[in-house]
């Protein structure tokens, strides 16, 4: 009796699972495509407000697949020692060092355009620090683009406010 109800909700949760998560990897490739797409056609026309807000939502997509794949994987290590016990704690660490390795940076926007080369990422990220470090003027960065995806939480009135230094009544 306890076994039928059991396989009963084995092939309910699968179904479950597959309608809730689908494949992962599916969704992956398709998220990246999306973003890539609309990259090259902001690149083509130009940026407008809706070419930006769609590119923040691909952006927030595929972010949100890689943290699921992450969870995912994580949870699947665990279950594997879970069930082999304490004969596969190095399977289990080792799993988990090569996940944490390869979690790094796999992608990167470079010119408006997503890159997955890692060769292509680290002469970026070494070309961009280099620059960064060694430039005579610090005040070269702009965050000017950081602007359209960092909402204000303390507006002009209030940042005044803050900085003014205070009177006597407020000592």
């Amino acid at each position: 009796m306890v076994t039928q109800k059991l396989k009963r909700l084995k092939a309910t949760l699968k179904n479950w699972n597959r309608v809730t998560f689908k494949n992962i990897y599916v969704e992956m490739e398709a998220a990246s495509e999306a973003l890539t797409a609309i990259q090259a056609e902001s690149a083509l026309y130009g940026d407008t407000d809706d070419q930006l807000l769609t590119e923040i939502d691909c952006t927030v997509r595929l972010n949100t697949i890689l943290t699921q794949h992450q969870i995912n994987s994580t949870q699947q290590n665990r279950l594997q020692w879970l069930q082999d016990g304490d004969q596969n704690s190095r399977f289990f660490y080792t799993m988990n060092r090569i996940r944490k390795t390869s979690i790094g940076l796999s992608s990167l926007v470079i010119d408006r355009e997503l890159t997955f080369n890692p060769g292509i990422i680290s002469d970026s990220m070494v070309q961009f620090y280099t620059e960064l470090f060694t430039a005579q003027d610090q005040a070269t960065y702009d965050d000017s683009v950081l602007g359209a995806f960092i909402h204000p939480v303390v507006d002009t009135a209030d940042n005044a406010a803050l900085l003014a230094l205070p009177s006597v009544e407020e000592i």
